[in-house]
């Protein structure tokens, strides 16, 4: 399995998708305003809009009621916006007061997207991490929810991943071991780069090296 870079048609952030994304970064601001959090602990922004940009993307390329997940959903902003979009739409986040924040405002905007509080780790994947590598990581802490939720990451058919610096590759790796083959990813990463890619088979050496 390999990740292959997806392009996408061009599309734009309609009104009805701005005026969330405003709000919603509104309440965040006001959120970060009243907290004691630092810069560190913080929930990372990823451009709300750029991301709006891909799910619309993917939505006309991709079958009906596609399925879409978060990992690490923080405010619930980009999961809110799938739903929008007309994805099957869930956040995972582990802190539970960001899961609040993030059920009331798809409650607010009457959107059927669904939070799961826990952390988004297949329980097998914890064994990919190298702690050598470890600089600042996904939190291994909380039980996984596929199992509590009677599902499995190949259930998705879109990913969406922030990847904290250090991390990268570890998300990469638990992507393309258990997402299930054609599988998009939307990752934003710093300095404002986002990529989209999709999980697709390599036919090995037995068949001649086809693809």
């Amino acid at each position: 399995m390999v990740l292959q870079k997806v392009d996408l048609p061009a599309t734009t952030v309609e009104p009805n998708v701005r005026r969330l994304i405003g709000d919603a970064e509104s309440r965040l601001q006001r959120y970060y305003d009243r907290s004691v959090l630092s810069e560190q602990q913080r929930v990372g922004r990823s451009d709300f809009y750029q991301v709006a940009e891909a799910l619309a993307g993917l939505r006309v390329v991709l079958g009906p009621d596609p399925r879409f997940a978060e990992w690490g959903s923080g405010f619930g902003i980009n999961t809110c916006v799938a739903a929008l979009l007309g994805y099957q739409a869930v956040g995972i986040e582990l802190d539970p007061e960001l899961v609040s924040y993030s059920r009331q405002l798809a409650t607010d905007y009457q959107l059927s997207a669904t939070f799961w509080q826990g952390n988004f780790l297949p329980a097998e994947a914890r064994q990919l991490l190298d702690p050598v590598d470890r600089i600042w990581i996904t939190s291994l802490e909380g039980g996984e929810v596929y199992a509590a939720e009677t599902c499995s990451l190949q259930d998705f058919d879109v990913i969406f991943a922030y990847p904290a610096p250090g991390e990268t590759r570890f998300l990469f790796d638990v992507f393309e071991q258990f997402a299930a083959a054609d599988t998009r990813l939307i990752s934003f990463h710093g300095g404002g780069e986002m990529r989209v890619q999709q999980k697709v088979v390599v036919r090995g050496a037995a068949d001649g090296g086809q693809q």
